[in-house]
């Protein structure tokens, strides 16, 4: 490597200063790096290249790298809410104070911090972590997310690897669909499960195309996220609704802040369409509740 930088983005964007001097860089050199913006220092003896995110340049300054959901936010993956950079420091470090130390979640886990992650965990630890941070929704919106068609970034291979990381994971690994479309989705069809209640995802009708779940035979549950609402979107929505309603089905539309905050009139509204049948073709709605037995479909 014949620059520091150089060094560094070969070491994933993050050097420590014993490697750039067994590299053959003088002090010089490295100071020159700095003062040129070729790198930062982010805390002394570390340096880093001036790419990394304020998150990832945050991490480093703590004494870890980014973490847990951190992680799978910073690959662009559908995640819960959540406050704060979530940092991993090994429990063999010592977490630094700074100027920027505040709304941190520290995980103390993660291994050898400078190996060759050393920017970010590695996303299936970030997984793991997730799933004890945030429990089963958190992990399985991340790992839906992760395996959808555009992405890729998980299969079955890694999701074995997963099994052996995070063994108490086993119900929402085996839970785990390639068909989902959306966090929201994943995390609907979920809760549905928690509740007894089966849901397909990605259900074709014809004339409408794909629905996000289908529950029974005629129950169309569709998922509005955080930035859904323009109207050309709006228009669209409206249409799939009346086709789908023409040709027997019944649908109901959730956003997010519904799903997300309001989960407890969500879980009522569907219960009362179950308990009235009207998630099947051969049960009427306008049945009396209560006068037939429920059946999930």
């Amino acid at each position: 490597m014949d620059t520091p930088a150089a060094l560094c983005s070969s070491l994933d964007g993050v050097a420590r200063a014993a490697e750039l001097r067994m590299a053959g860089f003088s002090r010089r050199s490295i100071a020159a790096a700095l003062t040129g913006g070729d790198m930062t220092r982010p805390r002394i003896g570390v340096y880093a290249l001036p790419s990394l995110s304020r998150s990832e340049r945050h991490a480093l300054q703590h004494g870890g790298r980014l973490g847990c959901v951190s992680v799978a936010a910073s690959y662009g993956l559908w995640t819960m809410p959540f406050d704060g950079d979530h940092l991993s420091v090994p429990p063999d470090f010592h977490a630094f104070d700074h100027a920027a130390c505040t709304g941190v979640t520290v995980h103390w886990s993660g291994g050898q911090a400078f190996g060759r992650h050393r920017r970010r965990l590695p996303l299936g630890d970030a997984i793991r972590d997730i799933g004890r941070c945030q429990g089963p929704e958190g992990a399985l919106v991340v790992i839906e997310s992760a395996m959808h068609p555009s992405r890729r970034m998980v299969g079955e291979y890694e999701l074995n690897l997963l099994r052996e990381l995070w063994p108490e994971g086993r119900d929402v690994l085996d839970f785990v669909d390639t068909k989902a479309d959306s966090g929201l989705e994943s995390l609907m069809r979920w809760r549905l499960h928690r509740m007894g209640i089966p849901a397909r995802s990605q259900h074709r009708i014809e004339g409408v195309g794909r629905v996000d779940l289908l529950v029974g035979d005629r129950l169309v549950i569709e998922l509005d996220g955080a930035t859904h609402g323009d109207p050309a979107g709006v228009s669209n929505d409206r249409r799939r609704d009346a086709v789908s309603t023409a040709a027997g089905y019944r649908t109901e539309r959730y956003g997010y802040q519904q799903v997300l905050f309001g989960w407890p009139q969500i879980e009522a509204a569907i219960l009362a369409i179950i308990e009235q049948g009207d998630h099947l073709h051969s049960g009427p709605g306008s049945r009396r509740r209560g006068t037939r037995k429920r059946t999930w479909g």
